[in-house]
């Protein structure tokens, strides 16, 4: 969607099955950034759904980050991480320019593509001249084995190189679950998970988490009902300056 609508949807499951993220990307069609869990992979692999996988280069780079902490080939992880940080550099340029989402694309595939060009050769070459448990190796295969998807996002300006904005919009549920451990009940999961979606949203477009909920409990009776209604309501359609004056 536009950058201004974006959003943070919490969802709350009793498992992590494959039939789960099937069911939430139901009728959807485009591209999803997504980390290596299986259950993505399982959808994109299903021919009856139109959703193609971007993966994120941050987990690539931590695969081999973590094999120069444990292994003595730390030269050929050094290498690659190297590497992975000159397209991150790229990365950091475009943002600094404030280029187009043309502008970007074009920049990556004459800068960008050499680089991942040279890394898939390097990959093809060392893949077999290490053990595939070894740290390096399993850096190497993990690599291989999300290639396609880790460079998807040269093909369009509009993608990310990694999805870190997601990864910090876990965080803070994450570091409340270690505080209030688990949840009273379901119902009670399915709330929390509304709330959090709510407040993320507010953060993302810098909205007063308080001011707003104040202002939403006391709309909401008077809501038609309708999703043109409800949706006048979320974090990014709010009046800024009727959500002020309503907390004056």
């Amino acid at each position: 969607g536009k950058e201004k609508e974006r959003c943070y949807i919490y969802q709350y499951n009793s498992s992590r099955g494959h039939e789960i993220p099937k069911e939430f990307w139901l009728g959807f069609k485009g591209y999803l950034h997504t980390d290596g869990f299986s259950g993505y992979q399982t959808l994109f692999k299903n021919e009856t759904i139109s959703i193609q996988g971007i993966h994120c280069w941050a987990h690539a780079r931590r695969k081999f980050i973590e094999a120069a902490k444990q292994s003595k080939k730390a030269t050929l992880a050094n290498w690659a991480v190297k590497q992975i940080a000159e397209l991150y550099k790229l990365e950091k340029h475009f943002k600094s320019q404030f280029y187009t989402v043309q502008q970007i694309h074009e920049q990556r595939q004459k800068k960008s593509k050499p680089i991942l060009t040279k890394i898939k050769k390097w990959l093809n070459e060392h893949v077999n001249q290490v053990p595939p448990k070894h740290p390096i190796g399993v850096a190497i295969n993990y690599t291989l084995k999300f290639w396609d998807n880790l460079i998807r996002y040269i093909d369009d300006g509009r993608f990310e190189i990694d999805n870190n904005r997601t990864e910090r919009g876990i965080k803070p549920f994450v570091i409340g679950r270690k505080n209030w451990l688990f949840h009273d009940s379901v119902n009670g999961a399915e709330a929390g998970a509304i709330i959090y979606s709510l407040i993320e949203t507010c953060k993302a477009h810098n909205v007063n988490a308080y001011l707003y909920l104040k202002y939403v409990l006391h709309e909401l009776p008077n809501c038609d009902k309708s999703e043109k209604a409800y949706q006048s309501l979320l974090p990014f359609n709010v009046d800024h300056d009727k959500l002020w004056e309503f907390n004056r």
